[in-house]
């Protein structure tokens, strides 16, 4: 066992304490713990926030450009976005409030599981805000093409299933540092909404028109800058700039070099919710392709079904053709074979055939099976 993970340690991570909880803690431990809390507080009842200081600083942050960038998130839903600070906006939050207590901490550490909590308290009111949150310790790895073949991927396999695209994917138990990044972007998120709750609302609305503002203003100072900015910023979390024009023509219906300020302005915010993993692109491009297909190398939206296609799926079909028969109703085998068939599947009919048998399929993977139809796309 390592020093970092042995019971009762602190590690240190990217800005964060995180301690990992411990059955047995030495008295001088929670006597140092306690006597460190008690001075916090009495510091800060001695120096307590000037909230119109604190307004004016955040403001002042929110009126960078460069801030402005990371300041917001951007969640395309159906017609509209949702928007809001993000975490780099909490991070900056937490220093110009002061007076908070910040802690995220290891409760438990299973085998293939582990629940953090993560802890926010205002010293000046001693008002406390905890979250639990439980994630797994495995990773999802495609197989590895070796000599025309595709093998299990290196590491600990505890379990696999078929993607939508009715591919193998196996579930790896996470590495040291595969974890970390996940508890952290976790953690990250849950500490965003807890700090957000220590500050005024009327602050924050303040706060997230003026990042709106200082953004627009510099994508319209030098579009062709921003533009460049952003495709290495997507670049630099997988999403080449093929995938990233494609998604631009769906969405906006112009090319990227003709897109609106005010657009480009929001793939800034799009961008900052991929990186802080509020989505994934995969999610984001399929939402935008509806009946299109995506090329599975690119990412890329092609185009829709020709004229034929369309006339051949509404032709009815009563049974999709398939070379086995379906496993035992309600097992795991019965959701698997639906995953391959969907995937091999031609037609709506076929796939509207396919779905009747959602109602079959145990609660467990019922999901997974929703979100394949969800997913489905035809080439």
């Amino acid at each position: 066992m390592t020093d970092e993970n042995r019971p009762g340690a602190i590690v240190r991570t990217y800005d964060r304490d995180i301690s990992f909880a411990s059955d047995v803690n030495s008295a001088s431990m929670v006597a140092r713990e306690e006597a460190k809390f008690k001075s916090a507080c009495v510091l800060a009842r001695q120096f307590p926030r000037d909230i119109d200081r604190v307004r004016v600083s955040i403001l002042k942050e929110c009126a960078r450009p460069g801030f402005a960038e990371v300041g917001m998130y951007s969640l395309p839903r159906a017609d509209k976005s949702i928007e809001g600070l993000s975490v780099h906006f909490a991070n900056m939050l937490e220093r110009q409030l002061g007076n908070l207590d910040v802690s995220v901490v290891v409760v438990s550490d299973e085998e293939l599981r582990r629940t953090i909590e993560v802890t926010v308290i205002d010293l000046e009111s001693n008002v406390r805000e905890a979250q639990q949150a439980t994630f797994s310790r495995t990773v999802e790895r495609r197989g590895k093409k070796k000599n025309g073949k595709v093998e299990p991927p290196d590491g600990v396999i505890v379990g696999e299933r078929l993607n939508s695209y009715g591919e193998k994917v196996y579930l790896v138990k996470a590495t040291d540092e595969e974890m970390l990044i996940k508890q952290n972007a976790i953690s990250s998120r849950i500490r965003r909404n807890k700090l957000l709750n220590c500050c005024p609302r009327d602050v924050l609305d303040e706060a997230l028109t003026l990042v709106k503002k200082t953004k627009l203003a510099a994508v319209k100072a030098d579009p062709d800058a921003a533009r460049t900015k952003l495709i290495d910023a997507f670049a630099s979390v997988g999403v080449m700039p093929d995938a990233l024009k494609s998604y631009v023509l769906e969405t906006y219906k112009v090319t990227l070099d003709r897109v609106k300020d005010e657009n480009l302005a929001d793939l800034r915010g799009i961008y900052n919710s991929v990186s802080e993993g509020r989505l994934t692109w995969d999610e984001l491009i399929a939402n935008a392709a509806g009946e299109k297909a995506v090329n599975k190398a690119t990412g890329e939206v092609v185009s829709a079904p020709t004229v034929e296609r369309k006339e051949k799926d509404m032709v009815p079909v009563t049974e999709p053709k398939t070379d086995e028969p379906a496993p035992a109703i309600g097992t795991d085998e019965h959701a698997d074979w639906l995953l391959k068939k969907l995937a091999a599947c031609k037609t709506n009919a076929e796939k509207m055939e396919l779905a009747k048998h959602m109602n079959l399929i145990r609660a467990e993977r019922k999901n997974e099976l929703q979100n394949a139809f969800l997913r489905k796309a035809f080439p």
